[in-house]
């Protein structure tokens, strides 16, 4: 990604990790900081960065797949995608 992810988790929260990360990121996305047709770091990578499992990361992911907010493709990543779910998450955050 061209810019710096600024997440963190903090073990001690209420939230568990995964929904910590995965709310930053749909925060994130929200307020235009990561765009449509951006790629997100490769599940392995954000998980270093984070210090959690990959497939913690892994799991956010998917939700956010399941979700409609990403598409993931193997071997080429996971993109942020450009429709209504996007969008919506845009307008809520104005």
């Amino acid at each position: 990604m061209p810019h710096k992810l600024m997440l963190r988790v903090d073990p001690h929260a209420t939230l568990n990790v995964s929904t910590q990360v995965k709310e930053q990121l749909k925060w994130l996305i929200g307020i235009g900081q990561i765009e449509p047709f951006d790629m997100l770091p490769p599940a392995g990578a954000l998980a270093d960065l984070l210090g959690l499992n990959r497939n913690t990361v892994n799991l956010v992911y998917n939700q956010l797949k399941d979700e409609g907010i990403v598409s993931m493709h193997k071997g080429k990543g996971t993109q942020v995608l450009n429709n209504a779910q996007v969008e919506e998450l845009r307008t809520r955050r104005k």
